[in-house]
């Protein structure tokens, strides 16, 4: 991917440009923001399951007769 800037001044004063300095990376490249999206959502759930989901056995409950 080639830069958007074209001398080191473009660069600088991309503060005064219509976004108000903020520098997009991949604006021009939908496929990697939707890539990172996915791969964001999936971390985030697995992250979310493997809190709070339980790894341990039940204990086998044997039944007993009270006499």
């Amino acid at each position: 991917m080639t830069s958007p800037f074209q001398t080191i001044e473009e660069f600088n004063g991309a503060i005064d440009g219509p976004t108000g300095g903020a520098i997009y990376t991949f604006a021009n490249s939908p496929a990697i923001n939707n890539i990172a999206l996915i791969a964001s959502v999936g971390l985030f759930i697995w992250f979310m399951v493997s809190t709070y989901a339980t790894h341990h056995e039940r204990p086998k409950w044997r039944s007993r007769s009270i006499a």
